[in-house]
């Protein structure tokens, strides 16, 4: 559960694109491996330096509700079954969520929390129902043989077919 280098360099791309956006839902509170100064180059090399992001300090006190502010997300909730990293919202991914959250949200960010959820399942129907119509499921997680991390290690294309199967529009996959 943590922002990467090369995923804040994702996410960035994705706001430039209008991806990452408007109300947003994290699995888990995001721990950020990167530094304010950091996010500034990864900016301007993508061609996305927007004043919100050139205003973030150089030094690595930005925390994900800064990061994701600057790429231009209006809220953002984070959902942990427990209280350790300070969620917005206390709730098991392993067990439906209340059906209040059904499509709430823009976008909903999976960055290595369901590998480490023992009903598997269940955090990929959370993630389907919190996103609205229209909004993106994205996926950022260790690929397949990372032996001993978590309970599942799937196939990057497993995600690829399963929103494909069910009908939604553009998945993709990128490596």
């Amino acid at each position: 559960m943590a922002i990467t280098k090369g995923e804040a360099e994702y996410l960035i791309y994705l706001a430039r694109e209008g991806v990452v956006r408007g109300r947003m839902a994290t699995f888990g509170r995001m721990t950020m491996l990167v530094d304010g100064r950091e996010v500034k180059s990864l900016a301007q090399q993508l061609n996305h330096l927007t004043p919100a992001i050139a205003a973030l300090p150089n030094d690595a006190t930005i925390d994900d509700q800064a990061f994701f502010a600057a790429l231009g997300v209006d809220s953002l909730t984070s959902i942990d079954a427990v209280d350790i990293d300070n969620p917005t919202m206390i709730g098991d991914l392993s067990k439906p969520l209340p059906a209040e959250f059904d499509g709430a949200f823009d976008v909903v960010l999976d960055s290595g929390t369901m590998e480490h959820i023992a009903n598997f399942s269940s955090c990929l129907e959370n993630a389907c129902r919190l996103v609205k119509v229209g909004g993106f499921v994205i996926h950022s997680i260790l690929s397949t043989n990372f032996l001993d991390h978590g309970y599942f290690s799937v196939s990057p294309i497993f995600y690829v077919d399963f929103f494909a199967i069910n009908r939604w529009l553009h998945p993709f996959m990128a490596l």
